[in-house]
């Protein structure tokens, strides 16, 4: 691929490139295509993301600069390269901002789509999350809940509150569940409910707020690897298979880690 004014063109008409750019296009773009490159991005990682194309050397090479120097990854940023359109000003102000609300240098670098966040959603997020009764501590340990938007904060909180709630006198019954698990949060309504009816039909009356996270099937796959290391479920007759199901659904409810732990670890466990 070259990154000359046709091939830039070329994109503006397939749509990659929105119409307000066009200013932009008076002059070839081989030495921010040579850089980028030489930083490790790809050709496709380059044409998933063509404004990059847009920008001037200097400013490309300042805003790289920057991310290196708080510990950011040629690797992180190939993932996120909307981090090198961002305003610097306002990727400084967003990093400052995180690190004031308790976020590690290292949480960020590990997830640096965060700066690419709009800095007043950033502080609502946080505002609600407290007001809800999240931890500061726990806010800090998954701080993906400050990228989340707003609305679906709020809407997910009613929600999970709803499904949960054990004392319908009581309208905040449930949030504990969130308290202990904020992560519960990002995970969409139908998963959540999904989850329950799952857990219910095994036979949990009480839910583990980490087991709601995972998708139904994902518990499946593990309850059938326990049965089949457990109990060579393959080779049991009708009659045995089902027993061997209630004797794996009683352990799983005195043990309910084993629904979460990764099926590797299960092979390795059993």
């Amino acid at each position: 691929m070259i990154a000359n004014r046709e091939y830039l063109i070329s994109l503006l008409k397939k749509g990659k490139i929105p119409k307000k750019f066009l200013p932009y296009l008076k002059e070839d773009k081989e030495d921010v295509y040579n850089f980028l490159k030489s930083i490790g991005m790809e050709e496709n990682d380059i044409e998933k993301y063509p404004i990059l194309l847009l920008r001037d050397l200097e400013a490309i090479k300042t805003q790289y600069e920057e991310l290196k120097r708080i510990g950011i990854s040629d690797k992180e940023i190939i993932k996120y390269p909307r981090l090198l359109t961002r305003s610097l000003k306002k990727l400084k102000e967003t990093y400052e901002k995180l690190v004031e609300l308790g976020i590690s240098e290292e949480k960020i670098a590990s997830e640096p789509w965060l700066l690419t966040k709009d800095l007043e959603s950033i502080k609502e997020n946080y505002e609600i999350l407290i007001k809800i009764g999240v931890p500061k501590r726990k806010i800090a340990s998954y701080p993906l809940l400050l990228g989340l938007s707003s609305e679906n904060i709020k809407k997910r909180y009613q929600h999970i509150i709803s499904l949960l709630r054990d004392d319908y006198k009581n309208r905040n019954s449930g949030r504990d569940s969130i308290i202990f698990n904020p992560l519960l949060l990002s995970v969409p309504p139908e998963t959540i409910e999904a989850n329950i009816q799952f857990l219910s039909y095994i036979g949990f009356d009480e839910y583990n707020p980490i087991l709601l996270q995972t998708k139904p099937q994902t518990k499946r796959k593990k309850i059938a690897i326990l049965l089949r290391e457990l109990f060579r479920y393959e080779t049991l007759s009708k009659k045995d298979k089902n027993k061997a199901i209630k004797e794996l659904y009683q352990i799983l409810k005195e043990n309910p880690k084993l629904l979460i732990n990764s099926s590797g670890k299960l092979k390795k466990k059993s």
